[in-house]
């Protein structure tokens, strides 16, 4: 081995070891290089080991005299995972920026889920997802019952607004968004897709940065997707406001690019991907998405409300006519129908939809799309 590449391996040796580093860094919120080269060390290079082994640490040491406890509950099972936060019995502070509880609830996510997702079954799941969503709807008739001129408030006593025991976080109803709330509960409730938003990792260099406008503006909500999901875990509050999210997602779609025929918009779902993967987002959306559209059909829902599903329904009857690949023909003629017909009838299609490559974060952005149809109102987009 030449001296020259002998430090290029060097090199390239430091460079790994730095965006190691920063990922633990910005994930435990921990600063010192000392603790963060040892937990490198300790991990042989295992980012995920290595965040288990700082939030050990970090859960060990107090900070402060009194130190609360704030639990969530896994899915389907009565163990909780405690997510320590400073706090003082006497006085609630929930003026501060929730971004406070990002870092923290991150890496304690990141922890948990991993170890979760590999002991627990998709029946747990699906109970889960089950309960969260009779606790949206009956939140979302709630929210209906209110007269158009009554706006939703946060209550002025701050106990009101804490986070009980065991007690799962909420999101703050924002306008006409209901949608949002039951699909993100869900979503969140599927570990596999909250492990993967929360080790998504926004690019840092500018050559990885995106190319064009699409994936630019979808940054943003990966960003704030994550940051929720992050204090869906370890906010001390008993709610959290989605705005941010909601906000991105309207700004979104308000381009020109955007301004196209309900077909195009839907076909933009699976425009692209690797076989493999797309599969494995259409059994999560078969298995735990499709099957609780018809329990949001409730009878007090507002006809925009009722609106915006049946255009979702055909914006998806309105890509059967795309073409397709024959090897994803049957598990596309299994899911379509599920999600198009509260009835389950069972179509046939003659040509599936071509799905080229794409990566996890592009499968996440089709997930944020399905989001956007269902919090839509009326079929013609006014």
């Amino acid at each position: 081995m030449t001296v020259e590449q002998n430090v290029l391996q060097q090199s390239a040796a430091q460079k790994h070891q730095q965006t190691f580093l920063n990922q633990l860094r910005e994930i435990t919120g921990i600063n010192d290089t000392q603790i963060l080269q040892q937990a490198l060390k300790d991990s042989n290079g295992n980012l995920e080991l290595a965040v288990a082994f700082l939030t050990a640490k970090n859960a060990k040491t107090p900070q402060q005299e009194e130190t609360t406890y704030y639990q969530t509950a896994l899915p389907g099972n009565d163990r909780y995972i405690s997510v320590g936060s400073q706090a003082d019995t006497n006085v609630i502070d929930l003026t501060g920026d929730d971004k406070d509880d990002l870092q923290r609830a991150i890496a304690l996510s990141l922890a948990e889920s991993n170890r979760a997702f590999r002991e627990t079954g998709i029946t747990d799941e699906e109970q889960a997802i089950s309960r969260v969503l009779e606790a949206s709807i009956a939140e979302n008739k709630a929210c209906l019952k209110r007269t158009p001129t009554e706006v939703w408030r946060d209550s002025r006593n701050p106990y009101d607004r804490k986070r009980q025991d065991k007690a799962p976080v909420g999101l703050k109803n924002v306008g006409n968004t209901c949608w949002f709330s039951a699909v993100i509960q869900s979503l969140f409730n599927l570990l596999e897709f909250r492990r993967l938003v929360l080790n998504y990792k926004p690019p840092s260099n500018a050559q990885d940065l995106p190319r064009n406008q699409k994936e630019h503006r979808n940054l943003p909500f990966m960003r704030e997707l994550r940051y929720l999901f992050a204090l869906l875990v370890g906010t001390k509050r008993k709610y959290v406001d989605p705005s941010r999210a909601v906000e991105i997602l309207k700004d979104a779609f308000k381009s020109n690019d955007s301004q196209q025929k309900l077909n195009e918009q839907a076909a933009e779902l699976f425009e692209s991907g690797e076989d493999r993967e797309v599969n494995n987002g259409l059994i999560i959306m078969n298995d735990f998405i499709v099957p609780f559209l018809p329990l949001l059909l409730v009878d007090e829902m507002e006809e925009k409300d009722i609106l915006a599903v049946e255009d979702m329904r055909n914006r998806w009857c309105s890509y059967l006519g795309q073409e397709m690949e024959s090897n994803l023909q049957e598990k596309l003629t299994d899911f379509l129908p599920k999600l198009l017909d509260c009835s389950m009838e069972i179509k046939g299609f003659h040509e599936p939809p071509k799905l080229p490559s794409y990566s996890t974060h592009e499968l996440c952005e089709r997930f944020a799309r399905i989001m956007l149809s269902l919090s839509r109102t009326p079929a013609d987009g006014r």
